[in-house]
């Protein structure tokens, strides 16, 4: 839980995703904020790129505008 100026605090997971990328998302990695997983979006902290592939570090559930 990460404690902040809300009434609860915040969860969030130390969770990792990876997915096989095509040349779009290596190209662009450091546009993802988020990513739903379990009917959730969770805010993305941090991209490794591992060609073909990109590891998605997961933060709290994102709040902000989605696509």
């Amino acid at each position: 839980l990460e404690s902040g100026e809300h009434l609860n605090s915040d969860i969030s997971v130390g969770n990792s995703i990876s997915i096989v990328a095509d040349e779009y998302a290596i190209q662009h990695f450091f546009d993802i904020k988020y990513v739903m997983w379990l009917g959730v979006p969770w805010t993305v902290t941090n991209v490794e790129v591992r060609s073909p592939r990109l590891v998605l570090s997961l933060g709290g559930k994102y709040n902000g505008p989605k696509g």
